[in-house]
């Protein structure tokens, strides 16, 4: 099975905290989808850019927990791109995070359009 939180649009320069909450137990398949817009409203194409993602903890963001690449989704002028949590990503983890993709274009600019937070909840251990 796999869950997937969506509808996370991504603006340029708008408030810290301004993607939607995810909550998930540990060690579950899980897929963050973003969209990024611009501050119309419309899709960035993302031809040539690559993303990253961290995930780090609430109230300490310079402790990094995880980092992942992005998948951009074609055609890339849809600006959708996805972040795959596999199951051993998150087993160890439980707790309160801050996410924060990173989106960086072709001729090297870096944008972090957002952050949100992250509830991983510790799972219970099978016997």
């Amino acid at each position: 099975m796999t869950t997937t939180a969506s509808d996370n649009f991504i603006y340029p320069c708008l408030a810290v905290h301004n993607l939607d909450d995810v909550t998930f137990i540990a060690g579950t398949y899980f897929e963050l989808v973003f969209a990024a817009l611009d501050e119309y409203g419309v899709s960035i194409d993302l031809n040539g850019a690559t993303i990253d993602w961290a995930l780090s903890l609430f109230g300490d963001p310079t402790e990094l927990i995880l980092q992942k690449s992005g998948v951009i989704s074609a055609p890339t002028s849809d600006g959708i791109f996805t972040i795959i949590l596999t199951n051993s990503d998150t087993s160890a983890l439980g707790g309160k995070y801050i996410q924060q993709p990173v989106i960086t274009d072709s001729v090297g600019k870096v944008f972090r359009p957002g952050q949100g937070l992250v509830n991983i909840i510790k799972a219970t251990p099978i016997l």
